[in-house]
């Protein structure tokens, strides 16, 4: 099995969706695995950050926050990173944590959105 072709095709799908399928990985993959290599590929998808779906209308609602899990449509935002995506929420909760722990902080950290232009 070569791990690198399968992760790089599965890379491609979710970067297009937001996941990739159980049947859209089962057509990557050759067809006899061990449970070694579906171990391997699973932790290699996992570490890459794809997330993987049982079915399309399963995962239609796209991406979701990697870490409260709230899909898109659940929250104002999401911000997509490398290999994961953060909600708007999780944001707010990371900005309140570094202000009560170092309070300096927030007022450095203000002039990156102070004049900021406002939406109509």
């Amino acid at each position: 099995m070569d791990l690198q072709k399968i992760i790089q095709a599965a890379r491609k799908i979710s970067r297009r969706s937001g996941f990739i399928t159980f049947d859209q990985l089962n057509e990557l993959c050759p067809k006899e695995l061990s449970a070694d290599d579906v171990e391997a590929l699973l932790g290699a998808l996992k570490s890459e950050g794809i997330r993987l779906a049982d079915h399309e209308e399963e995962a239609s609602t796209g991406p979701s926050c990697s870490f409260c899990g709230k899909a898109a449509p659940q929250v104002l935002q999401l911000v997509a990173g490398p290999r994961a995506f953060i909600c708007n929420e999780c944001v707010q909760l990371c900005v309140q944590v570094f202000a009560a722990d170092h309070p300096e902080w927030l007022a450095e950290h203000r002039k990156f959105v102070e004049g900021l232009p406002s939406k109509p």
